[in-house]
């Protein structure tokens, strides 16, 4: 019983210590040019994927191009959503927007729910500013620190989205560490 109260606070130090914050930032969809790109699909990234949208990009030189390669869902029948990979927990700690169309000085909204389990337990409306089309930078709240899916809702006029922050949930790091302590410690 000491030893598995022993792995598990371990486990949890350990978690919490090894839980780096994981930035989606579409930098390798960059390109030069005065057009935008649609992907053919879902957009995967370091184990996380953006689904259910009919995403779309600007080149550099485009007017529309808000200084660093954002992404957009441009079909307002429906609602892209984010998991991991491993089906696991993870918390949305932070996302950048843009206006998208216009000369960005309309303000725009981008719906956020998150979900756990199949229950919502986060819910926040994120507006831009209008100032142009530069990146914004939004702080989620502590109810999407863990969610197994977050759900964008957008509609016309559209909004880019960047830098989407994400970590895994230190409960989450924490019970697989606890589970490779035990798994060694049988190994012996």
């Amino acid at each position: 019983m000491r030893v598995a109260a022993a792995c598990l606070a371990v486990s949890f130090a350990c978690g919490v210590a090894t839980a780096r914050p994981i930035v989606i930032d579409f930098q390798e969809l960059e390109f030069v040019g005065e057009n935008w790109i649609y992907l053919p699909g879902d957009y995967s990234s370091q184990g996380y994927t953006l689904s259910n949208g009919h995403f779309a990009y600007f080149g550099t030189l485009d007017a529309w191009y808000p200084g660093s390669t954002a992404m957009w869902n441009d079909n307002t029948n429906t609602q892209a959503v984010l998991t991991a990979d491993s089906g696991l927990p993870f918390g949305l700690v932070s996302i950048d927007l843009s206006p998208l169309l216009g000369a960005g000085i309309v303000p725009t909204t981008l719906h956020l729910q998150g979900y756990l389990n199949g229950a919502l337990v986060g819910d926040q409306l994120l507006a831009t500013s209008g100032i142009g089309r530069v990146l914004e930078h939004f702080t989620l709240g502590s109810e999407f620190m863990n969610v197994d899916k977050v759900v964008f809702v957008d509609d016309y006029p559209y909004t880019q989205f960047d830098n989407i922050t994400l970590v895994p949930t230190p409960g989450v790091i924490g019970l697989a560490g606890m589970l490779g302590i035990v798994a060694a410690r049988r190994r012996r």
